[in-house]
């Protein structure tokens, strides 16, 4: 039997699940939120802004392409492919909302502090997020003691 993923049959569109984090961030203290796409990177992002600083969080957007064959192996029409592909998209979109929920619910009950749960997310002034430029230098520094702890 195959693994389930989260909210696998959902209907609910990307459109609603937008307004449902627009609502949460409302309630939750984020004084602008938009959404973006970038056709680029097939990325859709949600940007807010929460005590002062700006945050994005991004999701892979699926392509048809990926979804030419079914779990099984069978190839499907073009048809279907878009329709799974959609599926996935709406799945996607719930998941994000489950997330950014989950960190909204931790930051309200005091189990993490905003500054901390939103750091990945938090937009530098060169519109990076802080994630993308921290992990490379994380990565460079850990090789960086591999390689002395190798030497030794």
């Amino acid at each position: 039997m195959a693994d389930r993923k989260f909210a696998a049959n959902t209907r609910t569109s990307p459109a609603a699940s937008e307004q449902e984090l627009r609502e949460l961030m409302r309630r939750f203290g984020a004084t602008a939120m938009h959404s973006g796409y970038d056709q680029q990177t097939a990325q859709q992002g949600v940007f807010f802004r929460v005590a002062g600083r700006r945050y994005a969080v991004t999701i892979d957007l699926p392509t048809p392409a990926e979804f030419r064959n079914s779990p099984t192996g069978r190839t499907r029409t073009p048809e279907a492919s878009l329709a799974a592909c959609d599926q996935e998209e709406r799945r996607r979109w719930r998941s994000l909302v489950a997330y950014i929920k989950a960190l909204l619910v931790a930051i309200d009950d005091g189990i993490l502090k905003p500054e901390v749960a939103l750091l990945p997310y938090a937009l530098l002034p060169d519109g990076q997020r802080f994630a993308d430029v921290a992990l490379p230098q994380l990565d460079a520094a850990e090789q960086r003691v591999l390689t002395d702890l190798e030497r030794r």
